[in-house]
């Protein structure tokens, strides 16, 4: 073999190694990488309007207390439960999601009219939550955005509503992700999100 072959031959053997060992090495981190959604710098990108942010996140997920449903959301099996249901920044977005029902029973409408204070005293022990997921916070990059439902009854019917929690200085804040629907409707949706109380069931969690 001339010397200029084997240059090429040792040239082509090091790019094999250095492509194993990226591909290695992608293999053992792929499982801890999770992703938020950003807007493209340009509207030209191929991805716009959102495109995926990839990140190691492993700190969590390697932590046991966490588990990774699919690229943007994971369950937190310790998560904060919410120590008062009838805060009134909660029930504020509960009330607005209300008002804002498109077709609002006579019932439902009665309960939007009514102000925070007089809400409050209505719903008062009447409100109960469920966990469902969380996802990671776009700027710190931590998991501290967690999802749950609202139920409430009125008048023989069971309602809930989807809210996500955030931190806010030393507290939570609230805000809606939807409208009031009938009790039952997220879980019965084809396309929701696998969710804590599948992983409670023992339903095999998504393999992405």
């Amino acid at each position: 073999m001339t010397i200029g072959k084997k240059r090429w031959a040792l040239l082509a053997a090091g790019l094999l190694c250095i492509l194993l060992t990226l591909g290695g090495y992608y293999m053992l981190t792929r499982p801890y990488q999770m992703a938020i959604s950003v807007v493209p710098e340009s509207m030209d990108d191929p991805e716009w309007p959102s495109k995926k942010q990839w990140f190691d996140a492993s700190e969590w997920l390697k932590s046991g207390q966490y588990i990774k449903i699919n690229d943007f959301d994971l369950l937190n099996l310790g998560y904060i439960k919410i120590d008062d249901v009838n805060d009134f920044g909660l029930e504020r977005q509960l009330r607005r999601a209300i008002q804002e029902t498109a077709w609002p029973t006579p019932t439902l409408a009665a309960l939007g009219r009514l102000d925070s204070q007089e809400f409050h005293k209505v719903m008062k022990g009447r409100l109960t939550y469920e966990y469902l997921y969380s996802t990671f916070e776009k700027e710190t990059l931590t998991p501290t955005e967690d999802y749950f439902l609202i139920f409430f009854s009125e008048q023989g019917r069971d309602y809930e509503v989807e809210i996500y929690r955030t931190p806010f200085q030393d507290d939570f804040t609230f805000y809606k992700m939807g409208d009031i629907e009938k009790a039952g409707t997220w879980h019965a949706a084809l396309s929701r999100r696998y969710s804590y109380r599948d992983y409670q069931a023992g339903k095999a969690v998504p393999q992405r």
